[in-house]
């Protein structure tokens, strides 16, 4: 699963910050830093995630010499973030991360275009406590960047779901996900990841070659069999995030002021 995150090391000004006459928060820009941040299994929201997603990697890349990504822009199915995308699967079936359209490689990446790119680029932040350590000097900020008070809640998030995935009102749903997948297709299936181990032998059906009907009925055996499990731990990671958002809505509403003052548009 791709969830494609850049810390920064940003520093709030005043006009960022909420209070007073200053700037407020959009509620839809709100929304979708939520959806970014602690999606839930529901398409809806995880399309409205996915145009953060896209925004701050057009930041990204314009700073390297490339063009901007449509916010709408979905380059495959295989994988959107913590949850599979269901009703993509089942408008476009399967589509492995190698094989998106063209031009998301060739039109979206300086490097590909051969374009020499910012010298700036290869300067990104440190991304784990061990590149920190070794840095030799601060981290220069790039667009695109997550801001440091909202960057835990993304693995905060995941974390919750792995957590919730075992609760014993869940678990049992997991194994019956098994179960259905393997009956319905045949597939290899992994006890300990059923739903990536799936999507993983699907992709590998489809870089082999298996015919649109095969792979069409592979895809609906998943979507069949994930939506009651995707539904019950929806409801319950639900209850978590209001929880979550509400402590920490003062960070999530300046990050969506910051969006909105670099160009994002909901």
């Amino acid at each position: 699963m791709l969830l494609v995150l850049f810390a920064v090391a940003a520093c709030s000004s005043d006009d960022g910050q909420r209070g007073g006459d200053g700037p407020r928060a959009d509620p839809q820009v709100v929304q979708d830093v939520v959806e970014f941040l602690m999606p839930l299994p529901l398409p809806e929201g995880q399309a409205r995630g996915l145009r953060i997603s896209n925004f701050n990697r057009s930041q990204f890349m314009v700073f390297c010499g490339s063009r901007p990504i449509p916010l709408d822009y979905v380059p495959f199915t295989s994988g959107q973030g913590v949850f599979y995308n269901l009703s993509l699967l089942e408008e476009r079936g399967v589509q492995p991360l190698y094989d998106g359209p063209a031009y998301y490689h060739l039109d979206y990446d300086p490097w590909d275009q051969g374009i020499p790119p910012n010298p700036e680029c290869n300067k990104r932040p440190p991304r784990t406590a061990e590149e920190s350590a070794t840095a030799s000097a601060s981290p220069v900020e790039v667009p695109g960047g997550i801001p440091r008070e909202v960057f835990p809640l993304a693995p905060a998030w995941e974390d919750l779901i792995l957590k919730l995935q075992n609760d014993p009102e869940i678990a049992p749903l997991r194994h019956k996900v098994t179960k259905c997948l393997r009956a319905g297709s045949g597939l290899k299936v992994l006890d300990a990841s059923p739903l990536d181990s799936y999507m993983s032998s699907m992709d590998g059906a489809a870089y082999h070659g298996a015919s649109d009907k095969r792979l069409w009925t592979i895809t609906h055996v998943f979507v069949e069999c994930v939506t009651p499990y995707y539904e019950a731990l929806g409801k319950r990671a639900a209850k978590e995030r209001d929880a979550l958002v509400e402590r920490n809505r003062e960070a999530i509403e300046d990050y969506a002021i910051t969006l909105v003052k670099e160009g994002y548009v909901p």
